[in-house]
């Protein structure tokens, strides 16, 4: 299924055999060491962007800006909202056995998004530790897998009444309660606790111990001025933690829980023990053996990319069955894919992957969010040839993934709201919204959207600004987006935002180009061929530089861009100084355009008004118009969109979205003319003023003329809606 999002990132990086990475390959520069969280560089300071928030916070609820202090003032585990790094590539800051705590990770639903129109990713570093739903490991917070407060209720010994043969008087003592929620982390504490455990038999209570101890080492004597005394204590914690964990994944009956996590462990050097893949291979499939879902899913990953163990796909996918039959979230997701796409050697199956991916989507979460965004892009595309073409069904899977943090989701949906598809409105104020949601984590894609909301503004949203503008696109470029290196370019040899630098300019262009950009490439052309004529001309307006800086990211849908005749409402068409019979009707009815026979000619001069409605709303990317007498076809043309009535003395510079000249090889053989695309987003009337023709004839004639682009799903009569921008 052909898919042209922006440039998903995925469980892997540049791909390998089977969607993945080479085992071993190094982590992209800008995770800053610590693979398998995609840590982007940090968001702006609150103060920077606080118009953003002005614009934002009251329509999507976004939280406070970057930098303000977290709830609870303490940042999240290493593995408590977030799986953990591949094997053997350890960040260098990762919790150690001398307590020292790690970085806090990003959120999966970042570092592990979908997996995209390849084969599984295009983008990241693959990890065998990551999406699985069915974790268990330890969380920073109260909110655990095992709330503390079930931990206290269930190691708090019981009270042995028979053979009691004295009473038992109430304490007069008064004693402070204990927050059962958040439990302290107190050498005093600690010892009960381990007393308390002591003789308990249930496995699970003693693992939850342990899990306490790894966090009680991070947390104990932070205030203290013995530092050193603090660590030797938290190594001792550390050392005990491990030797309970040891004891409950090898004793007779194994716990898988504590198999789980020691393979963790062992296969990323947590807790400081050295990376032994093999190990962690071992301990997994020890715990998948006893159907836990969550190991199921990383022997099938360790399978597949040869982690611990050789390459087996067929045990892959078989493990990956089992994982999803046992319910992990992350596992039907992927195996949704597998069938998509036919990969490990499976014959694809698309109405069986859709299937498992709508029981991924029925239980997404922060971790998980991918399945519904996987679902958005089938239901988006008219010619999936699996299910039927839903746009608004897909609007729904994008809104949960987005709220869900997942940027992808996030960044689909601005452009929804900035263009008006997938039943969206037209509305700045959530296009810029859900860019910002999607740019603080550092999607690059998002980064150069904003670029462009700032280049022109919006009014009542968004106030504009060149240096703004110039900043977001230089943290995309900075990424290697070649379409933000070329924005770059522009806006330094034009001088927005940034002072004008012809030979800075040409830099970035060249690293664009080196991409594969066309654009870059041309601009290069030019500049050579000029003698950097451009770098002294007039500064572009606004719109002028965004409709420069505007390459498409097309979905599956706008890649079969399609002639919009069909759309026309044709008791609607008038056109004014047509000559008797040969009308504008009589070329655009379909039965003239199968035939050919009829063209439009001009009355008494040369020039004509089109006056085109459509029967819905449309997005207009191109036209065509086609003559077989040159000299009497047209040159110069106007277009405006959605006046009720117009005339030629209605025609004003202030009304018209764009001019243009034919050449007599475009008129000739009928070339489509692209047009400034967001100025075309939201119409439901055009029209076309021809103002002069090839040879300067007394008559214009047109024998074709054609229109594409898309029409606006699930919208019908919008002609007041508002227009994109602002002429």
């Amino acid at each position: 299924m052909e898919r042209t999002l922006p440039s998903p990132a995925g469980y892997g990086g540049p791909e390998g055999p089977g969607g993945f990475p080479p085992r071993g390959h190094p982590p992209p520069p800008n995770w800053q060491g610590q693979p398998g969280f995609a840590v982007h560089a940090p968001p702006p300071g609150p103060n920077q962007y606080a118009s953003l928030y002005a614009a934002a916070s009251d329509v999507l609820g976004m939280g406070p800006p970057p930098g303000a202090p977290a709830s609870g003032g303490y940042p999240p585990s290493q593995y408590g909202h977030s799986p953990p790094p591949p094997p053997g590539q350890m960040p260098p800051q990762q919790y150690y056995a001398n307590g020292g705590p790690g970085p806090s990770p990003v959120s999966s639903s970042q570092s592990v998004p979908f997996l995209g129109p390849g084969a599984y990713s295009s983008s990241g570093t693959p990890s065998i530790y990551a999406g699985s739903s069915q974790t268990s490991l330890p969380r920073s917070d109260a909110a655990s897998i095992q709330s503390d407060d079930d931990i206290e209720f269930r190691n708090r010994p019981s009270l042995q009444r028979s053979g009691t043969v004295m009473s038992v008087s109430p304490r007069t003592q008064k004693t402070k309660a204990i927050d059962l929620s958040a439990p302290p982390y107190t050498k005093q504490y600690i010892d009960q606790y381990r007393m308390r455990i002591k003789d308990d038999p249930d496995p699970e209570a003693h693992f939850l111990y342990a899990k306490y101890l790894i966090e009680a080492a991070k947390r104990f004597g932070a205030d203290s001025k013995d530092q050193r005394g603090v660590k030797k204590y938290r190594d001792a914690l550390i050392a005990e933690s491990l030797k309970v964990i040891r004891r409950l994944a090898t004793q007779g009956q194994a716990y898988d829980e504590a198999q789980f996590f020691l393979a963790n462990c062992h296969g990323t050097g947590m807790l400081g023990l050295q990376v032994d893949h093999e190990r962690a291979y071992h301990l997994y499939l020890q715990a998948a053996k006893q159907n836990h879902a969550a190991a199921c899913y990383r022997v099938a990953v360790c399978n597949e990319l040869g982690a611990g163990t050789r390459k087996e796909p067929q045990r892959a996918l078989a493990f990956y069955r089992k994982s999803a039959s046992l319910g992990d979230t992350a596992a039907m997701y992927k195996l949704g894919v597998i069938l998509l796409r036919g990969l490990l050697g499976e014959q694809p199956n698309a109405r069986d992957a859709v299937g498992w991916l709508r029981r991924a989507a029925e239980q997404a979460d922060v971790d998980n969010p991918h399945a519904l965004h996987e679902l958005g892009m089938i239901y988006e595309n008219p010619k999936n040839g699996v299910v039927p073409y839903d746009p608004a069904y897909a609007k729904e899977m994008y809104t949960r993934a987005g709220h869900l943090g997942y940027t992808h989701s996030q960044y689909k949906l601005g452009q929804c709201y900035e263009y008006g598809s997938l039943t969206c409105p037209v509305d700045p104020r959530r296009s810029i919204a859900w860019y910002t949601k999607a740019a603080e984590k550092g999607h690059s894609e998002a980064e150069l959207a904003l670029s462009g909301w700032y280049l022109t503004g919006s009014e009542g949203v968004l106030k504009q600004s060149d240096s703004e503008a110039y900043l977001w696109a230089r943290r995309a470029a900075n990424k290697g987006v070649s379409k933000a290196e070329y924005a770059v370019g522009y806006y330094a040899e034009v001088g927005i935002g940034i002072k004008q630098d012809v030979e800075f300019a040409k830099r970035w262009y060249m690293r664009a180009a080196a991409q594969g950009n066309r654009r870059a490439m041309n601009r290069l052309t030019e500049m050579k061929r000029s003698g950097n004529k451009r770098a002294n001309m007039a500064r572009p307006t606004r719109q002028d530089a965004k409709d420069e800086l505007i390459v498409d990211s097309l979905t599956a849908m706008e890649e079969s861009e399609k002639s919009l005749l069909e759309h026309l409402d044709l008791s609607q068409l008038t056109c004014l100084n047509e000559e008797g019979d040969n009308s504008l009707k009589s070329i655009l009815s379909s039965r003239s355009r199968n035939t050919g026979s009829s063209y439009l000619l001009s009355d008494v001069d040369e020039q004509l008004l089109l006056n085109i409605t459509f029967n819905q709303t449309v997005r207009i990317r191109s036209i065509a118009i086609q003559t077989s007498n040159v000299a009497q076809a047209p040159r110069k043309i106007k277009l405006i969109t959605n006046r009720h009535t117009l005339g030629f003395d209605d025609i004003e510079d202030g009304s018209i979205a764009q001019e243009f000249e034919l050449s007599e090889d475009q008129v000739r053989d009928g070339k489509r003319i692209q047009l400034r695309y967001v100025r075309f987003q939201a119409v439901t009337s055009l029209h076309i003023f021809v103002e002069s023709n090839q040879g300067n004839e007394d008559q214009t004639r047109v024998d074709a003329v054609d229109i594409y682009g898309f029409p606006v799903a699930g919208t019908r009569d919008l002609s007041g809606l508002k227009k994109v921008e602002d002429d």
